[in-house]
């Protein structure tokens, strides 16, 4: 089944219909994929970015970095532009037939002023949800999650306490954190239900190597499902320029979400690294996962080598035809802040089909890959 899509399918053989679901749309896409057709079935995963705002001030956050993240570099009064519950209403109306999956993410989503109108909605649909958060926000909605059987939440943890309270800039957040999920961990317990599925993310940066191994052994105890381990993204000078150029050649647009991402790797270890995440797999706890999964010789390329292309995985994005984002002003986009259209003035099944986003598949499919991709978790997904 190959290194990309294993994670997905294993949490559901135990669900033998939500199984079939998850490879009938696979089958489907990857036929639209390979035979020219622009045109692709409806979404498997929707990425909805709620809000821009955030509570936190990473110092690794590509979106904020100062001067050169892409929420600096947004339009005057964009940033507080969110569109209304009542559009994203009208949008799940039109996904819950195609048992879309929707993924909540921001910025921190529980700063969208509508968050909680939203979700009530999208659980009486019947969507599975996935909330993507930096914990800032658990205890007082723990009961909340596992009234409502959320499908997993993500956590991001990025180290041990004094690791990830200084990474995120706030003192004492690790310890809140643990005590949100423990409070979580004990509503399921009580009402004898697994969900919300728990999944900690960490990513793995040159802020954090040295303290991986110390930081799954101060959470293993915890009752989560899944521990991620991610490579952080990050790009090179001549690569984002090179991808520049060939978005303007073919776009006429240009891309500001990477440049947050340049140059973010200095005095990282790559050796350090790889030793430690090699240690992590070898405790074969079935709940550790490495995403990208490479092998030693990829994780050196993939640090140190612009031109990497990795021979463990496919080397094809296969992403708008499987996924998509809204952004907070409504702003549909396969990625790259490619504009398909806005969900405020056109239906997502006008959208998701329209000339925009099969010009964009046409591009993509011919290339395999954007000069970006090689270090974008979601080539490795797919």
């Amino acid at each position: 089944m190959g290194k990309n899509i294993h994670w997905r399918v294993i949490p559901l053989i135990k669900k033998p219909r939500k199984s079939l679901q998850f490879l009938y749309h696979r089958m489907k896409s990857e036929i639209a994929y390979r035979y020219p057709f622009e045109f692709a079935p409806a979404p498997f995963e929707l990425i909805f970015f709620l809000t821009y705002k955030c509570n936190l001030s990473c110092s690794f956050c590509g979106q904020r970095k100062k001067d050169v993240g892409y929420i600096s570099k947004l339009p005057k009064g964009m940033t507080d532009s969110e569109v209304s519950v009542d559009v994203l209403k009208i949008l799940l109306d039109e996904l819950s037939p195609e048992k879309t999956e929707l993924t909540l993410c921001g910025g921190e989503i529980f700063f969208y002023r509508d968050w909680k109108k939203f979700l009530d909605y999208a659980f009486k649909k019947g969507f599975r949800i996935t909330i993507i958060t930096n914990g800032t926000h658990l205890p007082e909605n723990a009961e909340y999650f596992v009234d409502n059987r959320l499908n997993r939440l993500t956590v991001s943890i990025d180290g041990p306490e004094r690791v990830h309270d200084r990474l995120r800039g706030k003192p004492g957040l690790y310890s809140d954190i643990l005590k949100g999920l423990e409070k979580i961990i004990s509503l399921r317990k009580t009402i004898n239900t697994g969900y919300p599925l728990i999944w900690i993310n960490c990513t793995v940066s040159n802020l954090n190597q040295g303290h991986l191994l110390e930081f799954y052994n101060s959470v293993k105890s915890i009752t989560f499902d899944k521990i991620c381990f991610q490579h952080i993204f990050h790009l090179n000078k001549k690569t984002l320029e090179t991808h520049d150029s060939i978005f303007k050649s073919l776009f006429e647009m240009e891309c500001y979400d990477w440049r947050g991402y340049l140059d973010n790797l200095e005095g990282l270890s790559v050796d350090l690294l790889h030793k430690e995440l090699a240690e992590l797999k070898s405790i074969n706890d079935p709940r550790i996962l490495v995403i990208p999964d490479f092998t030693e010789y990829e994780i050196h390329e993939y640090y140190k080598n612009p031109d990497f292309r990795s021979t463990t995985y496919q080397w094809k994005c296969k992403g708008p035809w499987r996924s998509v984002y809204v952004l907070p002003d409504g702003t549909v986009t396969p990625c790259c802040f490619y504009k398909a259209g806005n969900i405020r003035y056109n239906s997502f099944k006008e959208i998701w089909n329209g000339k925009p986003i099969r010009k964009f598949r046409n591009q993509l499919r011919k290339l395999s890959v954007f000069p970006v991709c090689y270090t974008c978790p979601v080539l490795y997904r797919y």
